[in-house]
């Protein structure tokens, strides 16, 4: 349904390089880097860090305006990981990341002109699959962070919102079932909530399989369902989403067909939980 000139790809990027991290921490999850832009060119880009033989993880920051990148660290104070980034209309950055020690979902944000952390509740404790997802209204500014709760052996999803003025946050899915890893965040063009995760294998339903579940919030009221089950999605191939002009939602996510892993492209064109997940191949991994 496009009526839009697409170009095509041609060769060439232009590439811009600092130094940043000198050491990240290789071990699962594998560091994760969030990034976000925002109306005037800028570019941030968050993720933990140790610094030479430091055994903590700080809070980092790399951030582009007018062409110049600049390095700073938001938060030296708990060892941190899985940091997720947004930036709002009016050009402040929103951070969602994880105390890991203390398990605790942390917020910091520059809005006020100065950075302010606050902690916000329960995050998730010593397992392998701990995510956040930050997203913002782009007509209320309301923030919105989306963070796994619980460990290895229940793994759930908690939402977070200063949409009344104040931090609410609300679990939405059963940690019984082992529902919420690999959290992806993003919001409509009607300003419904969409979250897509998985749900790992063995837990509920059939036992081969993973469960890809999408759980929105309209008009207020949560509703879970799943968009799709896929022989093994992975704990380290997490599902990725965005969602178009029209309220699409797009996700990217692997599976397994005959023992290979394969890159698919899905499209949900409704929310109803009947719809299902139209995906399509796109590559054969290995």
């Amino acid at each position: 349904t496009h009526t839009a000139s697409i170009p095509n790809w041609v060769s060439g990027v232009t590439n811009s390089t600092i130094e940043p991290a000198d050491t990240f921490d290789n071990i699962p999850p594998h560091p994760k880097l969030s990034t976000d832009s925002g109306r005037q060119g800028d570019i941030a880009i968050v993720y933990a860090v140790k610094r030479g033989s430091a055994t903590s993880a700080n809070l980092t920051l790399l951030y582009k305006w007018n062409g110049a990148w600049t390095e700073s660290t938001i938060d030296s104070s708990v060892d941190t990981e899985v940091p997720s980034v947004a930036i709002d209309r009016q050009g402040a950055l929103h951070i969602g990341y994880v105390d890991k020690d203390n398990a605790k979902l942390k917020y910091a944000t520059n809005a006020t002109g100065s950075w302010v952390i606050s902690t916000l509740g329960e995050a998730g404790h010593n397992t392998a699959d701990n995510q956040t997802g930050i997203s913002v209204n782009l007509v209320t500014n309301a923030v919105h962070i989306i963070t796994v709760i619980g460990s290895n052996s229940a793994v759930g999803v908690k939402h977070y919102t200063n949409e009344t003025g104040t931090w609410l946050n609300t679990n939405i899915t059963n940690s019984s079932n082992q529902e919420g890893h690999g959290v992806e965040v993003d919001i409509d063009p009607d300003g419904n909530l969409h979250v897509v995760f998985r749900r790992e294998a063995n837990s509920v339903g059939n036992p081969a399989y993973d469960h890809l579940i999408l759980a929105s919030r309209i008009n207020g009221v949560w509703q879970n369902q799943t968009i799709t089950e896929c022989a093994s999605i992975g704990w380290d191939n997490n599902p990725d989403m965005a969602i178009d002009s029209q309220g699409q939602i797009h996700v990217a996510y692997n599976g397994k067909l005959n023992q290979g892993k394969t890159l698919y492209h899905g499209v949900l064109t409704s929310v109803n939980p009947s719809s299902s997940l139209v995906s399509t191949q796109i590559d054969i991994i290995g």
